[in-house]
């Protein structure tokens, strides 16, 4: 009965317009109403004049009221709402539904950046009988060789009260996903130039291809550290729900470089080969293999240990032990956290500017 009530209200409402000397469309299942004497912005190109899309909104409201006759049909509001509506999304500036755009573009290629990095993934070991395996058996030996020459070879002891390899862990799980990864990345338009030479492909998700390739490796490394602590009795808690957020902040960093990197390499093709150089001096340089912290390290860096915590993935890596060992708090240290997003500000604006000059001509030196 309501609904046979709705038709004939709504049979009212249009003889009632007719009467009036309008023409209307409406749709009810769609809920939408067209005027032929009244441009509508919910069908017509958006006005520049504000003022005239107001007094537009509210001669259609005005007329449809009028016209009904006192039975006010609660179409009516919903037209009212949708204009409204129309209306406010006209105020957002054009700066602002530009940025909207990339980011619902960047969303609509997750699916593709996701069978890419997939894809990825499978392809780099597909010629070798093990497969995917090495991509753990590599960083398994590295551990194990590095706890082998420290702990047994050279006879260091553990750090505090935790014992060496998981020190060790915490500080080199980290690293093999930032050396990876940026690596991966600074090499991506090269590798995918077929990809770069077509015009309808979006070239900007390839570094993060790269990255997502990586972070598979660095998800279960990430899951073995914890296992490792746990299994020792050394697991810290619900804090450890912080490697989430250091692991997101070496996502960031690495995209942060590696656009500037690549973009780079398309015309240099020796940057690959000086990002692998700076990858084997950061392992020294920052303290994955040594304890900055240490008393003697201290005493003798004396006013230059500054210079080590200039390093972004110092705060990387000293926050993740600091999460593992002393269960701190990623803020109990501002300038550090401050000085970290700072560098990946600077360096997102210098990759940016940079990527968008060298960008359009990529295709020509593939």
């Amino acid at each position: 009965m309501r609904k046979v009530k709705k038709i004939m209200l709504m049979r009212l409402f249009f003889s009632q317009l007719n009467v009036c000397g309008r023409k209307h469309l409406a749709t009810y299942g769609r809920r939408e109403i067209a005027c032929a004497n009244f441009s509508s912005p919910l069908r017509d190109k958006p006005r520049r004049n504000e003022e005239s899309v107001k007094n537009n909104a509210d001669a259609i409201i005005f007329h449809t009221t009028k016209c009904v006759a006192g039975n006010t049909f609660s179409y009516n509001r919903r037209a009212e709402s949708e204009i409204q509506l129309a209306f406010l999304r006209q105020q957002v500036p054009a700066e602002m539904r530009n940025r909207m755009k990339k980011l619902s573009k960047l969303a609509e290629s997750k699916d593709l950046v996701l069978y890419l990095s997939k894809n990825d993934f499978k392809t780099k070991y597909a010629g070798s009988y093990m497969g995917i395996i090495w991509a753990f058996i590599q960083p398994l030996v590295t551990i194990v060789l590095y706890w082998f020459v420290f702990q047994v070879g050279l006879r260091s002891g553990d750090i505090g009260d935790t014992p060496f390899i998981l020190w060790l862990m915490a500080g080199l799980i980290p690293w093999f996903f930032f050396q990876e990864a940026l690596v991966n990345a600074t090499n991506c338009f090269a590798e995918y130039s077929y990809l770069v030479k077509k015009v309808v492909f979006n070239i900007n998700i390839l570094p993060v291809v790269k990255v997502v390739s990586s972070l598979f490796v660095h998800i279960f490394f990430m899951g073995l550290l914890i296992v490792a602590y746990i299994l020792m009795g050394y697991f810290p808690g619900i804090i450890v729900i912080q490697l989430v957020y250091y692991s997101f902040c070496m996502i960031v960093l690495v995209l942060s470089i590696s656009y500037f990197t690549s973009a780079i390499s398309v015309f240099f093709k020796d940057t690959t080969q000086i990002i692998n150089v700076f990858m084997q001096v950061g392992t020294w340089l920052t303290p994955i293999l040594w304890n900055f912290y240490a008393p003697e390290f201290q005493k003798a860096l004396g006013k230059l240990g500054i210079i080590f915590k200039l390093n972004p993935m110092f705060y990387i890596v000293d926050g993740c032990r600091g999460t593992m060992i002393e269960k701190r708090l990623f803020f109990e240290k501002p300038m550090l956290t401050l000085y970290f997003w700072l560098f990946v500000l600077v360096m997102s604006l210098i990759s940016k500017f940079v990527y968008t000059r060298l960008k359009p001509h990529f295709a020509d030196s593939l």
